[in-house]
Parts: C-alpha cells; structure tokens; sequence
C-alpha cells in the first residue's frame, strides 16, 4: 500500500519528467509555476490531492494499492475455448494456426491488460460526490504512477503570477473539500447534483 506522501513523491517525479520529456517549447505552459503535489491526504482507498503543473492544475485520486498489472500492461495468457469472457474492444495479437484453423484450448495469444477490476479505462468518467456536491473525474494512466482519476481545476494556468499563488489555491481547494463536512463521500455512475468548477471557488470565496 502507497501511503499519500509517496503517491505525491511519485507524481511529482512522474509529471516532472513529463515536463522535460515532453512538454519543452509548448506554448500553454506557465514558466512562472512547477511541479508540486499539495496536500495529498487519504480518501478510502485512494490518495486526494491537488497536483500543480506549468500546464494544468487538477484533482487527483489515486489507488493506494499498486496492482501487478496496470492499465497498459501486457501479459501473454492462455486463450479459453469459444466463449470466452473476452469483451468487445479488448485487443488481441493471436498466433494463427494451420489455414483454416480455429483456437484451441491452450493456444496463447497477446493482450492489453485493462486495471484490476477491468471496468475503467482512460477517458473513462465517474462522479465523485463530496460534501458541497459531485465533481467528475476521468481515469487515466501514467508510466511511473499507474491508473488514476483527475478533475480539471485550470487548465491552461496563465491566472497564476507565481508558484505561491498556484500552491495557495490548491490548499484553499483541499481545505475547502475536507472541511465542509465530515466523511469522504461516495461514487456512483451518474450524479443527481454536479458542483462545476465555477460553485467550487465561489464556495472557497463563501459566495455560496
């Protein structure tokens, strides 16, 4: 189990080489801001917290148990007959047999290894309800992190003259979401009340 300190020790050294390796010389980045992890605290059996980048700075919740296999991996298998639980989408590279041939028991195949469970994908969207309402996060997966879920708070960040100011913000954010009342809330498919980023720094400024 990866405790909040080590899950923000990651994505700090994760998304700092995203900012070397990747994002050199694009034209969104704030170079008055870096890449810092605020306040990442424990939530069920995840890490929140805020993660402030030159490009983006989001809500993040990430699994504290690491799986042997992550969103990505790939894994060689041994194929079932017919009617396997194999599901649409799913990606298979096969070693095809004499012509004519079908699979057999015990005919191996490469597949794309979805996350423990197999239900969220990248792109992938759930609710995360909060005290104040529900925020929606989309799955995502990253080399050096594994599978996790952010919730855009700005994107680009040019709003922000300096580092202390951005790191400022994400605090008031954690501060808000952990104060408004007890308990870490729950997550379901659809939500009957969203809070949008707009209700979510108007509750920080006590607007509403």
């Amino acid at each position: 189990m990866r405790t909040p300190p080590q899950i923000a020790a990651e994505l700090e050294a994760a998304f700092a080489r995203i900012h070397r390796e990747r994002m050199a010389d694009v034209p969104i980045l704030n170079e008055a801001l870096r890449v810092e992890a605020v306040g990442f605290v424990a939530r069920g059996d995840e890490a929140l917290g805020v993660l402030v980048t030159p490009w983006f700075m989001n809500l993040m919740l990430v699994p504290a148990a690491g799986s042997e296999q992550r969103l990505g991996d790939k894994t060689f298998v041994s194929v079932p007959a017919a009617g396997s639980e194999q599901r649409p989408g799913d990606k298979t590279f096969v070693s095809v047999p004499a012509a004519g041939g079908e699979q057999r028991l015990g005919d191996k195949t490469f597949v794309s290894v979805p996350a423990a469970g197999g239900e969220q994908r990248p792109g992938d969207k759930t609710f995360v309800s909060f005290p104040g309402g529900d925020l929606e996060f989309i799955a995502a997966y990253e080399d050096g992190i594994g599978d996790y879920r952010m919730c855009s708070l700005f994107s680009p960040v040019f709003e922000f003259a300096d580092h202390d100011t951005a790191v400022a913000t994400a605090a008031a954010v954690m501060e808000r979401l952990l104060t408004e009342a007890e308990g870490a809330g729950s997550e379901r498919a659809q939500a009957p009340r969203t809070l949008s980023r707009r209700q979510l720094f108007q509750r920080m400024a006590g607007g509403e």
